[in-house]
């Protein structure tokens, strides 16, 4: 399908409008699809990607890789020694060597200022960690998880958030629900209420997206009506907490143990999505 993420890096979520994600919740979708029903095409068969890591091993049940092999892309994994053989001597020069050797590179570990000269100096799309919670890989995964199990649109889904929402992982969250129009509930402790600029993007985003944006500083009206929640099992939800918790998708009227396994496989079709917009 003609897409406009054609040869581009992707590294953030703000680099998507709402129109990019909804079309690649599409392509994920369809993707599912074609997997399930065994008629799936390999559209990256001949494509050679790069996984730039600080780690020399793979991740068991690494969801990247997964979803390049099932596209036909050949994975090559370069760990720091790899690198080092280069005799790259900075980062500028590794990422034109490795833009010239391969047809795209995920690269983990790396500081996202660096990152970003990275992908400046590479000629082909960069991603950042796909497995990276705030990746926008994630998101769509998300995004298709909930409509799948809620069987309703996206715009008439009641997403809330419980916990801390400002790290990196809940920014990157409330934009995506935001961005596709969701009914969001923030509960957390008002001094963790996003605040100044970054509250005023959110409600921009809600406004311009036909999005709701609610600020509670108790869980239960939060939770009133809503279809969904992300909250962490081990850390009591409104209280302040010095790091970012690990955070888990969870229906709120049952069904958790369906939903993640769902959201972990739907996490291999988001990727997939992404390779295919930026590479097929």
């Amino acid at each position: 399908m003609p897409y406009a993420l054609k040869n581009r890096s992707l590294l953030s979520l703000d680099e998507l409008s709402a129109r990019d994600v909804e079309l690649l919740v599409e392509l994920a979708q369809s993707l599912k699809r074609d997997r399930t029903h065994g008629h799936e095409r390999q559209q990256l068969r001949g494509l050679h990607i790069a996984t730039l890591t600080a780690a020399d091993a793979a991740p068991p049940g690494d969801p990247a890789e997964a979803a390049a092999t099932e596209q036909g892309a050949m994975v090559v994994r370069i760990g720091p020694r790899e690198a080092q053989r280069t005799g790259a001597s900075d980062v500028h020069e590794l990422a034109r060597l490795l833009g010239r050797l391969y047809d795209a590179i995920e690269v983990r570990g790396m500081a996202q200022s660096r990152l970003r000269e990275f992908a400046r100096h590479c000629s082909v799309p960069v991603y950042r960690n796909f497995s990276h919670a705030s990746h926008p890989a994630c998101i769509v995964a998300d995004l298709m998880t909930m409509q799948e199990h809620a069987a309703k649109p996206l715009t008439r889904i009641g997403l809330a958030w419980l916990g801390d929402p400002r790290g990196e992982r809940g920014t990157t969250l409330l934009q995506g629900a935001l961005l596709m129009g969701l009914d969001l509930r923030i509960a957390a402790p008002r001094d963790c209420w996003p605040s100044g600029a970054k509250l005023e993007r959110l409600q921009r985003l809600a406004q311009t997206h036909g999005a709701r944006l609610s600020l509670y500083d108790a869980a239960s009206p939060a939770l009133a009506g809503c279809d969904f929640r992300y909250a962490d099992p081990n850390v009591p939800p409104l209280r302040s907490a010095s790091a970012e918790p690990v955070l888990q998708l969870v229906q709120a009227e049952g069904g958790a143990d369906a939903l993640r396994r769902t959201q972990s496989e739907n996490r291999v079709h988001a990727i997939k999505a992404v390779l295919v917009a930026t590479l097929a």
